[in-house]
C-alpha cells in the first residue's frame, strides 16, 4: 500500500485514498514518532535519541515502555492488516533503535520538491526558460508552506526546515530571474518581493530588484529598493551594502548595466541612442510620486549623475563659490574635494539666489569645458509630480539658458494637470516668450502601431491582427500601447525565443477580456477617477454602462 505524505506547511498523509486523522493516532506523540522518522529518513535514530526529543521528562524505563507501544501504534496506523510476526513497509527496526524505510512506497512532498529543485540548471539558456519555468512552477505549487509548521520550535525539525527554506527562497530567485529573461518584470519583482518579506536582509534579492525595477521603466522604485536595502541591512546587522550593490545602484543610476541587452529584452535606450547622434551630456532626472517627493529630487538625480561623469580637471576648473552650492545637493562633492570651505552665511533669499546660481555656473561649466565641451540636455522627467523647489529653479535656470548650448526637456502627462498646478502656471508665464515650447503627443494611428510593431523582433503569422488589436483596445494612447506589450510578456501572451517575440493570437479573446487590462492602467485610471468631483463621476458611471460609444443627446436624456 502507498503513501502520500505532506510536510511543507500544515502536516497530512493518505493512506492509499483514505485521510489518517488526529483519532486514527490516538495521541499527538504517536504522530511525532512518525514525523521524526520521516524527517531524518536515511538515518537510524537510536531509542535515547527518540526518547529525549518526545519524552524527555519520564525516566528511562517509562519511556522505553511509551516509544514501543508508539511504534506499535504507528505501525498499526500505516499498515492496518500488518500483523505482529511481520515486518514493517515504513517503520524498520534497527540494532539501536528505528528508522524509516526510504525504499518503501511512499510519495513524500518535500523529497519531490527537493528533487524538482535540483533539476533546474544553473545556466539560463533562452530556448530552454519555458521548460524551467515549468519545473519550478511545479516545485513552488508544492511548498505550501515550512516544513512541519505545528513544529516550529521543535529541535529535531529546525536543520530541516531551514534547508528547505533556503532552497525555497532560491527557487524563487531562480523564477525570478527567468520571468525577467522573458520581459516579465512584475512577476519577478513579485517573487523577489515575497523573499524579502520573509527575510529582509538578503542583499542579492535587493540587487535582483533593483535590476528589475529598472528594467520595468521604474527608476524611483529602484532608489527606493536601494534605500530599503540600506536600512535592513543597517537595523538587523549593522553593516552597509557591499561594493557590489553600490556599484549595480551607481550604474543604474548612469542608466549604464554593463551587457544588460545580452539577457533582458524591452531594455530603454532613449539616452545612449541621444549621446551618439548628437555628441551631447545627456543627464535626467524624475520627479517623485505623491507621498515621496523630496525637495529638488530631478536636480539631485541629475547633480549625481553629473559629477559621476566628471573629472577632476573638470571639477577644479569650476570656481570653489559654486561647487560649495553644487554640494548642497551632492554631498559626495566634499569627498572628492575636501578642501571646499563654507560660503559665508546670508539672508534666506539671498541664500536661495545664491544656491539658484551656484547650479547654473555648475551646468554652465558643463558646457563650456576646455576639455571636452559638449551641449547639454537635461531630461526631467514625471514633472507631473514635480515639487514646488525644483521648480523655483526651473523657472530661475530657464532666464539664464538663452544664449547656451543648453536644451532642457520636461515630460509629464497632461491629463494629470489643472489650472492651479504650479507646473501649469510655470507653463503659461513662458508661453509668451520664446524659449519654450510645448509638444504635445498625439496618440499614434492604426498605421503607427502597425510600423511600430514591424520594428520589433515579433514573429506572428497575421501581424495586421495583433496591430489591429492594439489598436482597437488602446486607442493609440502611447501610454496604454507600452503598458499592454509589457503586460502581455508578464502574462505570457508574448514570450521570447531565441531572438524573436511570438505572440498567441488565440488568447486575445473576449474570455481574456479582464487579462488584457494591464495592472499599471488599472490603477492609473483609478487615481484619476478618485480625483473627479461628484457630478464628474456620477457623468462617468452613466457613460460607462451607456455602452463604448454613445451619442450625446442620449447622455443628455439619461442625465435628465
Amino acid at each position: 500500500m502507498s503513501l502520500q505524505v505532506y510536510t511543507l506547511g500544515t502536516f497530512s498523509i493518505r493512506r492509499g485514498e483514505t485521510p489518517i486523522t488526529d483519532l486514527d493516532w490516538k495521541t499527538q506523540k504517536n504522530k511525532t514518532l512518525l514525523k521524526i522518522l520521516i524527517t531524518h529518513r536515511g538515518h537510524p535514530l537510536s531509542k535515547d535519541q527518540l526518547i529525549e526529543w518526545i519524552w524527555p521528562e519520564l525516566d528511562v524505563a517509562a519511556a522505553g515502555r511509551d516509544l514501543r507501544v508508539a511504534v506499535s501504534r504507528s505501525r498499526q496506523v500505516l499498515e492496518p492488516d500488518l500483523s505482529r510476526s511481520s515486518q514493517s513497509s515504513f517503520i524498520l527496526t534497527t540494532p539501536a533503535g528505528y528508522a524509516w524505510n526510504t525504499k518503501a512506497v511512499c510519495w513524500l512532498d518535500a523529497a519531490e520538491f527537493e528533487a524538482l529543485c535540483s533539476e533546474l540548471d544553473r545556466d539560463l539558456q533562452p530556448e530552454n526558460l519555458e521548460h524551467q519555468l515549468a519545473i519550478a512552477e511545479r516545485a513552488k505549487a508544492l511548498y505550501r508552506g515550512d516544513y512541519l509548521e505545528e513544529d516550529r520550535y521543535a529541535d529535531w525539525a529546525t536543520a530541516k526546515r531551514e534547508e528547505l527554506s533556503e532552497i525555497y527562497f532560491a527557487l524563487l530567485t531562480r523564477m525570478a530571474e527567468i520571468h525577467a529573461r522573458q520581459g516579465r518584470y512584475r512577476r519577478s519583482i513579485a517573487l523577489c518581493r515575497e523573499v524579502l518579506a520573509a527575510s529582509a536582509c538578503r542583499e542579492s534579492v535587493y540587487r535582483q530588484l533593483m535590476l528589475y525595477y529598472y528594467l520595468s521603466g521604474n527608476p524611483s522604485e529602484t532608489v527606493r529598493a536601494y534605500e530599503q536595502c540600506v536600512q535592513a541591512l543597517k537595523d538587523e546587522l549593522d553593516v552597509e551594502p557591499v561594493s557590489q550593490t553600490r556599484q549595480l545602484y551607481e550604474q543604474i543610476r548612469a542608466q549604464q548595466v554593463p551587457e544588460i541587452d545580452k539577457f533582458y529584452p524591452l531594455v530603454q535606450e532613449l539616452v545612449s541612442t541621444a549621446q551618439r547622434q548628437f555628441n551631447a551630456r545627456i543627464f535626467q532626472g524624475r520627479a517623485q510620486e505623491l507621498g515621496f517627493q523630496r525637495s529638488y529630487q530631478p536636480w539631485v538625480e541629475i547633480v549625481h549623475e553629473a559629477l559621476e561623469q566628471l573629472k577632476h580637471a573638470d571639477l577644479i576648473a569650476i570656481p570653489a563659490l559654486w561647487l560649495i552650492e553644487v554640494a548642497k545637493l551632492a554631498p559626495e562633492l566634499r569627498t572628492r574635494m575636501p578642501s571646499l570651505p563654507e560660503n559665508p552665511s546670508l539672508s534666506p533669499k539671498q541664500e536661495q539666489l545664491r544656491f539658484f546660481e551656484g547650479l547654473i555656473q555648475f551646468f554652465q561649466s558643463l558646457v563650456e569645458s576646455k576639455h571636452a565641451p559638449k551641449p547639454l540636455v537635461l531630461l526631467l522627467d514625471d514633472l507631473h509630480w514635480v515639487d514646488s523647489s525644483s521648480l523655483d529653479f526651473l523657472n530661475y535656470f530657464n532666464s539664464h539658458i538663452e544664449d547656451k548650448p543648453i536644451l532642457i526637456l520636461g515630460i509629464y502627462r497632461s491629463e494629470e494637470l489643472n489650472e492651479e498646478h504650479p507646473l501649469s502656471r510655470l507653463i503659461q508665464a513662458w508661453k509668451p516668450k520664446t524659449l519654450l515650447q510645448n509638444v504635445s503627443l498625439s496618440r499614434l494611428a492604426a498605421q503607427e502601431i502597425s510600423e511600430l510593431l514591424k520594428k520589433l523582433p515579433l514573429t506572428i503569422e497575421q501581424p495586421h491582427l495583433f496591430s489591429g488589436w492594439l489598436y482597437k483596445e488602446t486607442a493609440g494612447n502611447p501610454l496604454f500601447l507600452v503598458s499592454t506589450l509589457q503586460h502581455f510578456f508578464e502574462e505570457g501572451i508574448l514570450r521570447v525565443e531565441g531572438s524573436s517575440w511570438i505572440a498567441d493570437l488565440e488568447d486575445l479573446s473576449v474570455g481574456n477580456k479582464k487579462l488584457m487590462i494591464p495592472p499599471t492602467i488599472r490603477e492609473l485610471i483609478t487615481q484619476r477617477v478618485a480625483r473627479l468631483g461628484e457630478l464628474d463621476e456620477k457623468f462617468l458611471r452613466l457613460a460607462s454602462v451607456a455602452g463604448r460609444e454613445v451619442e450625446l443627446p442620449l447622455l443628455e436624456k439619461a442625465w435628465e
